[in-house]
């Protein structure tokens, strides 16, 4: 009887899904798709909808899917992509680094699915526009990736207080 780790795994049983989505759509359809998740993840009834710090908490839950999304993960980072990059400046505010940890804390769940959906549209959005398909997940996938995009962020936050 062989063992498990005998058995060569395919290629294409295990999804390749990117650290920045980037790779997959230009820059403004995953900044649409990351609005478009935080317009429906607001509809929750349990979501507080109230201004977060002077911020709009639908604005910082599209910098925080957008800018996780392409794998800027430190709350420095989306901070400086909010102020830096094209796609985001003419279209978002400018919560700072302090703000986005507060509200990453207070809206995990929003987060993340958030993320959720970004990914699920990301990996459907080349097949609708004509390109092959990128890989496919299972929904174990979309959520591991989802997860760990949110527990690199706090690591990373947590390493730089140090």
């Amino acid at each position: 009887m062989r063992a498990l780790t005998d058995t060569p795994v395919p290629i294409e049983a295990t999804p390749t899904l990117p650290e920045d989505l980037r790779s997959w759509l230009p820059a403004h359809c995953v900044l649409s798709l990351a609005t478009e998740a935080a317009g429906l993840v607001t509809q929750d009834p349990a979501f507080r909808n109230m201004p977060f710090e002077q911020c709009s908490a639908p604005m910082v839950l599209t910098l925080l899917g957008y800018c996780y999304a392409t794998n800027r993960l430190s709350s420095e980072d989306v901070e400086q992509a909010a102020g830096n990059e094209d796609v985001l400046r003419h279209t978002l505010g400018f919560p700072d680094a302090h703000v986005i940890q507060r509200f990453r804390r207070a809206y995990r769940p929003w987060i993340l699915q958030c993320l959720i959906y970004i990914l699920t549209k990301a990996m459907a959005e080349p097949a609708k526009n004509g390109f092959a398909t990128v890989c496919s997940g299972t929904r174990e996938d979309i959520v591991g990736w989802s997860s760990r995009k949110i527990q690199l962020a706090i690591l990373m936050d947590t390493a730089a207080a140090d």
